[in-house]
């Protein structure tokens, strides 16, 4: 069941958010989509307090005028961990989200414990293997998943979801498009992450293909990759225990061996 969603202000907008859990916080940034409540983040709910945002602009969330690029979206963030006083954080972005947190980390890395990119998009956006803005929502859903049948699984949407749906995907298209100019800095300033970096990818992802982590492997210093056979792009939702016992495993083992610098 998903959780009910609160409220916060951060940078004079209004954001939506569920927060679910006991332990140190982890920030999960979702896709171009929209935030989508899953059994693997029910399952990081045992070991974190899951921070899930709606992006500015996206559903119900507001969107601070300065806010038109990803590279915005990434200085959002920090000040959204420096509003809720979130130190140590797990980051965690999915997709565009893997955009977003990927431009957060180069940039500052002081508040994050560890750095999980899933299926990320960014300095790999011409390797596209759809044009997600173009294809109508119920030939997308198929192309998500390796198991095609969990296209299929959710009930239809209502007048509100597809309303939330279609202003997503403007303001993800818009975004896209704005910040395409930009992945090249994005790449050439990668090196400046600094903390524990896990790349984590379905191995038949027919969106992004999950050859293009060796972009992100040759460009983040300390990063590792796992690759889920049985899995398309959306890890979290078609291998929710390996989603989260990859992700738990592998921030404990950083934990551990303390953060590289």
């Amino acid at each position: 069941m998903e959780p009910t969603w609160e409220r916060v202000s951060v940078a004079e907008a209004q954001i939506r958010l569920w927060r679910v859990g006991e332990g140190p916080p982890l920030l999960f940034l979702h896709g171009a989509g929209g935030p989508a409540w899953s059994s693997g983040l029910e399952m990081l709910t045992r070991r974190y307090t899951v921070f899930y945002p709606e992006h500015p602009g996206y559903g119900e969330s507001g969107r601070p005028g300065w806010v038109e690029t990803v590279h915005d979206l990434g200085i959002f963030y920090l000040e959204f961990l420096e509003t809720l006083k979130l130190q140590d954080a797990v980051l965690v972005g999915h997709s565009l989200g893997g955009w977003i947190a990927s431009e957060l980390a180069s940039l500052c890395t002081h508040p994050l414990r560890a750095l999980v990119l899933v299926a990320p998009v960014g300095i790999n956006l011409g390797a596209a293997q759809v044009d997600i803005f173009a294809t109508p929502p119920d030939e997308l859903a198929p192309l998500a998943y390796y198991d095609k049948s969990l296209a299929t699984a959710r009930p239809p949407l209502g007048r509100e979801e597809m309303r939330a749906l279609y202003r997503n995907r403007a303001t993800s298209a818009r975004l896209s498009w704005a910040s395409a100019p930009t992945v090249q800095k994005l790449a050439a300033r990668l090196f400046r992450i600094r903390v524990p970096t896990l790349i984590l990818w379905g191995r038949q992802d027919e969106l992004i293909p999950a050859g293009t982590a060796q972009m992100f492997l040759d460009r983040i210093p300390h990063a590792r990759l796992v690759t889920l056979d049985a899995c398309g792009h959306v890890p979290q939702m078609e291998q929710p225990e390996a989603f989260a016992q990859h992700i738990t495993e592998f921030v404990d083992a950083a934990v551990g061996a303390g953060r590289p610098r």
